[in-house]
């Protein structure tokens, strides 16, 4: 098989990488996953459960033992999602700038990206749909009056503002309907596209220093599908690593001990990897209150799955989140002001049990908060030459002052948000952490333990300016032609708190950048 472009994954920038290149040539894009058919995959709500489907999802193991959870199908992990949708602060589009060498990664140009990405028409109504659904009622109004009484005022579109705010959580939702990015971009197929779907690419085929095939299981049987112009790896922040290891580019000692032969050195390959880390407070709420009411029975939630199913509309309509607030923690880190946005927290007005997937029984409010920009460094490496071989992946959450300092003063901010009128009069008990729970350092270390992992992982083959990061600024791998990087991995630290608008915004400047290479 032979295409113009192989593209490995069909998550948020592979679909928007497929769309595009397709204007210019063929495309081969392989996809580990299939497409979700179920109408559950359609609920924004439901996401809890598309979680806890291991046909749908990869499952990696961390040293930690707590395990990372990520989207095994044809969007990516926008197929399963909270289906956030934040463009991201326009100072980090700038250091991105700075950090690289490169004016096109700063703001003025990717808030154009975001423009034309977000308003151009596809065919058969697809294309990026962005909403705010604020199914959470009364109790999500009062959240935001309550931010207000903390200096961060309630704005009408949080993606089209700057500063400290709070408002409606955009999600990418059509007529109340799940949207992940191979709806908007692979839907309407071209006939240059080529989708192989349930295929596993298993090492990126190099000819000297030149990229041209890509070798993978289909269905059990091998597959090598050959470029005629580049091959564009797409997996994400802990796939992408690994295929580029498995493919021989890496660390000499990491690919060895996997049984792997080197053929290229790039030591920074799974390194720099940073996932934010959220400290989730639940409080109870006076009777009644919030969505819990209305779900906290099966019956009760099958019922209001036929109402969405029927109507595209009720409590089951909303993201994860129904709203968030972004705020300036005020702890100064290298490159930032002390007013710049720091911190991002989520509010959903119901209770989930002890395992996170399931509504609890009382009414409720879930407050989780993280540190949009940690410090902490962690890696994700093989231990084997085949893409089934578990990696290892080394999160190491909380390993500096800063992350430690941020996640105290983020709890103290939640805590204050729920003293402020007219919340205090309804919350009644927190439950967690609990309110013994009040020292720094004890906060910090319950965190580390404790914390939920919030599936942003960036930085794992980042991109630089400096003769040693894995890509150069236009997304090549250093020392070979014909491969790029392109997804979250690329990013030397989050763009914000929701990562895929970011990364689709990455993939269509990236093709951009390819489009005007041509052929080599």
């Amino acid at each position: 098989m032979e295409a113009d472009y192989v593209i490995v994954g069909a998550g948020a920038a592979g679909s928007v990488l497929a769309y595009r290149l397709a204007e210019h040539g063929t495309v081969a894009l392989v996809e580990a996953g299939g497409w979700i058919r179920s109408p559950v995959g359609r609920i924004p709500k439901a996401f809890y459960l598309l979680l806890q489907d291991a046909r749908r999802t990869y499952r990696y193991p961390t040293s930690d033992g707590e395990g990372w959870i990520r989207g095994r199908a044809v969007g990516g992990s926008t197929a399963i999602n909270g289906l956030l949708y934040l463009r991201g602060e326009a100072d980090v589009f700038d250091d991105l700038a700075r950090r690289t060498g490169e004016q096109a990664w700063a703001w003025p140009q990717m808030r154009q990206v975001f423009d034309r990405m977000e308003t151009t028409p596809l065919p058969d109504g697809a294309g990026l749909s962005i909403a705010t659904t604020p199914a959470g009622g009364a109790v999500i109004a009062d959240v935001l009056r309550a931010a207000s009484e903390l200096q961060v005022p309630t704005v009408a579109d949080l993606n089209h503002a700057d500063g400290p705010r709070a408002g409606y959580a955009p999600g990418t939702i059509r007529a109340g309907k799940r949207r992940s990015a191979a709806d908007a971009f692979l839907a309407p197929r071209r006939r240059t596209i080529r989708l192989l779907t349930h295929t596993r690419a298993q090492r990126v085929i190099l000819e000297g220093t030149r990229a041209v095939a890509v070798e993978a299981l289909r269905r059990g049987r091998g597959l090598t599908i050959r470029a005629r112009r580049e091959v564009i790896v797409a997996g994400g922040a802990i796939e992408s690593p690994l295929l580029l290891e498995r493919s021989g580019i890496g660390a000499g000692p990491v690919l060895h001990a996997a049984g792997i032969r080197q053929l290229l050195d790039s030591p920074r390959v799974g390194e720099g990897l940073i996932e934010q880390r959220a400290i989730t407070l639940k409080a109870r709420l006076a009777p009644g209150r919030g969505l819990g009411p209305h779900l906290d029975t099966w019956a009760k939630r099958l019922r209001a799955g036929a109402y969405h199913v029927l109507s595209g509309r009720g409590p089951l309509a909303a993201p994860a989140f129904e709203a968030l607030a972004l705020i300036a923690a005020g702890i100064p880190r290298e490159g930032a002001g002390a007013k710049a946005v720091d911190a991002q927290v989520l509010f959903t007005p119901l209770l989930t049990d002890d395992t996170g997937l399931r509504v609890a029984r009382e009414p409720g409010i879930i407050v989780q908060g993280f540190a949009l920009h940690p410090t902490s460094r962690g890696q994700v490496h093989i231990t084997g030459p085949r893409a089934g071989d578990p990696p290892r992946i080394t999160p190491r959450f909380l390993s500096t002052d800063y992350d430690r300092a941020m996640a105290s003063r983020i709890l103290h901010w939640q805590r204050e948000l729920l003293a402020q009128q007219p919340l205090s009069d309804q919350v009644r008990e927190e439950l967690s952490p609990g309110v013994a729970l009040r020292e720094d350092g004890a906060i910090a270390d319950f965190v580390r333990a404790s914390g939920a992992g919030i599936a942003h992982a960036v930085g794992s083959c980042a991109m630089g300016a400096e003769a040693e990061a894995v890509l150069d600024p236009q997304l090549r791998v250093r020392g070979l032609r014909g491969l790029r990087v392109i997804d979250a991995s690329v990013f030397p630290s989050p763009p914000n708190g929701a990562t895929a608008a970011p990364t689709m915004a990455l993939a269509w400047r990236g093709a951009d950048l390819i489009a005007g290479d041509g052929e080599e």
